[in-house]
């Protein structure tokens, strides 16, 4: 039986994530900057982590942790964007063009924001090398390339950004608003808000899934209501969702009050739904790197369990 192998993959599991954790943050910062958005950052940190953990026994070799993890990331965020026709072949330029006028780079300064301009392979290299010091060659392995190759990756990209540094930042609104759209989405922030189980259950799909990013996914509505919504009723903090934008992207904000009486920010939710039912949710409640970030660029506090699945 399937379920006679829990027990010995939750205990791997969890040493997989004593080895990991010390890494996990510079590899969110790293998937934010590569994607764009902390939504989609923290999707990429979890579907890396996910298929790091799913390769364990295919290894064959000794790797270095946080090479592997970036390594990872970096093939499924270039694999997700050639998919995309917009994107033309990346060429290659030789290397005796000189140094590109733009040899130095500090993502922290208003042109961090150019590097979205950039070519997959082009964008994960500048990254890698500029912000999170791999060598040429530690690259180059991860892309399964030559150093040649890097170089000429880094160089047109140092070329591109030099050229486009005059251009206005493109801002990427983070707020709360003070209404929510009407329809589904307004009732399910009256039922969540009431901490109304039976309201949420009504709106939800008999089909729909539940994905609690970085833990576990529940399938059906009877499912649902098992469990996570189960343990969600038991919470005895007041609760508010707001709606709003984080780096652009539509969310549900969940806050709560804390011990001094003050809303602060505890979850992150976004509710896929058909304009009459809810086909699922993206439930960030254990997405510590993506609450920090969001309240941050909030302006308020943040609650966690101290939990980071």
């Amino acid at each position: 039986m399937l379920q006679d192998l829990q027990q010995p993959v939750t205990d791997l599991r969890r040493r997989f994530i004593e080895l990991t954790e010390p890494h996990r943050e510079a590899l969110w910062s790293y998937a934010h900057r590569i994607t764009g958005n902390a939504i989609d950052a923290e999707d990429l940190v979890q579907d890396t982590l996910l298929r790091a953990f799913a390769k364990l026994g295919y290894l064959g070799q000794a790797l270095h942790v946080r090479a592997y993890l970036f390594k990872m990331a970096t093939h499924i965020w270039i694999r997700q964007q050639m998919r995309n026709p917009a994107w033309e072949t990346e060429t290659m330029i030789p290397d005796d063009q000189g140094e590109s006028p733009l040899c130095s780079f500090e993502l922290g300064d208003i042109l961090g924001w150019l590097i979205q301009v950039l070519p997959p392979k082009q964008r994960a290299c500048f990254l890698l090398s500029t912000s999170f010091d791999f060598s040429n060659k530690e690259i180059a392995e991860m892309l399964q390339t030559t150093e040649g190759t890097i170089k000429s990756y880094l160089h047109r990209a140092r070329k591109t950004l030099a050229a486009r540094a005059t251009q206005t930042n493109p801002t990427k609104e983070t707020c709360l608003y003070k209404e929510v759209p009407s329809g589904v989405l307004q009732q399910y922030v009256r039922a969540f808000q009431a901490g109304d189980v039976a309201g949420l259950l009504h709106l939800i799909d008999e089909d729909a899934s539940m994905h609690i990013m970085g833990d576990w996914e529940e399938y059906g509505k009877t499912q649902i209501k098992n469990n996570s919504l189960h343990y969600w009723s038991q919470e005895q903090l007041e609760r508010k969702a707001v709606y709003g934008m984080l780096d652009g992207v539509p969310v549900l904000f969940g806050l709560r009050k804390n011990a001094s009486g003050d809303m602060v920010l505890r979850e992150l939710m976004q509710i896929h739904h058909n304009g009459t039912s809810i086909q699922s949710i993206h439930w960030y409640y254990f997405s510590l790197d993506l609450i920090r970030y969001a309240a941050a660029e909030l302006g308020m506090a943040c609650i966690t369990e101290g939990y980071q699945g």
